[in-house]
């Protein structure tokens, strides 16, 4: 938490023992994401992603340094394959940006910055620092009956610090129907009011003519949040128009297909292994179909990593040294980096190849060195008639 601690000006002190990612389902999504008003950060996962496997521990980090003041939830697509299609999930993680606002709410914006904690931290305090306070400011007795002459509930923090928390701001953020003020400095005629005795508190006035309810637990931003919401006022003003949260998405996009190119030539070897390939080796039709999938599966990843057969493929065996797969679950592949002529050869499964490709892409793979491209014009045998 030691790089937000500049960020939070919060009445959150104690470390946050728990994660606060919130797992998003076609149950709940609507409600807590397109129905809130704050900002939400989803990201679309997979348990067998690799690359999700890195992203975690620095997202539930970000949750955890953030402690709710902006919203940070996960979903599972292989369980939630309707929220995936309908946001145009084609790689994973993908991370999205709901922000506050009924049309951002439909038209999310995507995530392309750091996946490091406090880079996903240092934006979304960003966003949120840009949202206006809909806390008032009660330093008198006039500014405290302002607020209590509004109706519904009030929410009052009396704390030591002279501006708004950011904990406290993000609730009034969410809760619309609830009017929030802060007592700076604990004035002590307003505290002696409700009989607080200790700074930070929370009282709540549920509604006109109602006693005040002083919170008595932990100041986190969801066990206040469920509190607030416990005793707020059933009537609440009639909603104009209705809140739709139907995802209204921008111009339709056929979904990306992922490029396998079919290298006849060592030129074209050169050229689509120039940064890095994959060269497959499939010997059977379902080993085919299997390479296929890795590189849809890599789809996001194709500018970084080209995937391709070769039609001489006894040559790039005899070149690299790669026997054969008679198992139709096993696919012999090789990566080749052609500008440092270094290359790394490997049997993967449609259940292992993930981690191998994300250590390739992430620089942890080792790999060896091979003098030249192996000569493979004229080696091809055509089957046409």
């Amino acid at each position: 938490m030691k790089y937000v601690s500049h960020l939070f000006v919060l009445f959150l002190v104690a470390a946050i023992q728990c994660h606060n990612v919130v797992d998003l389902t076609s149950s709940n999504f609507a409600d807590k994401v397109l129905k809130s008003e704050g900002v939400w950060m989803v990201a679309f996962v997979a348990p067998w992603c690799g690359h999700c496997q890195r992203l975690e521990p620095e997202y539930e980090k970000a949750s955890d340094a953030l402690g709710g003041v902006v919203n940070l939830g996960r979903i599972n697509c292989d369980n939630e394959k309707a929220l995936a299609q309908q946001y145009g999930i084609q790689g994973f993680p993908t991370i999205k940006i709901f922000n506050h606002g009924k049309d951002k709410k439909r038209n999310p914006e995507d995530y392309q910055g750091a996946r490091q904690g406090k880079g996903i931290v240092d934006l979304l305090m960003n966003k949120f620092n840009s949202l206006p306070d809909p806390v008032a400011k009660i330093t008198s007795q006039d500014d405290l009956s302002t607020l209590l002459n509004n109706t519904g509930t009030k929410a009052l923090l009396f704390t030591s610090k002279a501006s708004n928390p950011s904990l406290f701001k993000s609730l009034a953020v969410e809760l619309r129907d609830v009017q929030f003020g802060y007592v700076p400095n604990s004035n002590s005629d307003i505290k002696s009011q409700y009989n607080v005795d200790k700074e930070p508190s929370v009282v709540i006035i549920p509604g006109e003519n109602q006693g005040a309810i002083k919170f008595d637990g932990a100041l986190k931003k969801y066990p206040l949040y469920e509190f607030i919401q416990k005793h707020t006022s059933k009537q609440q003003p009639k909603a104009t128009t209705p809140v739709d949260t139907t995802y209204k998405p921008k111009p339709k996009q056929q979904p990306k297909v992922a490029k396998v190119w079919d290298v006849e030539t060592t030129s074209q070897l050169k050229t689509v292994c120039d940064r890095m390939c994959l060269i497959g080796l499939p010997e059977t039709a379902t080993q085919k179909e299997a390479f296929e999938a890795m590189a849809q599966a890599y789809v996001a990843d194709n500018d970084k990593l080209k995937f391709a057969t070769v039609r001489s493929q006894h040559v790039i065996q005899k070149k690299f040294d790669v026997e054969p797969s008679v198992d139709d679950g096993v696919v012999p592949v090789i990566v080749i980096r052609g500008n440092k002529l270094k290359f790394v050869a490997k049997h993967v499964t449609l259940s292992n190849y993930g981690s191998f490709l994300d250590r390739v892409l992430f620089g942890e793979q080792s790999m060896s060195k091979f003098d030249e491209f192996p000569q493979v014009e004229g080696e091809a045998q055509s089957d046409e008639l």
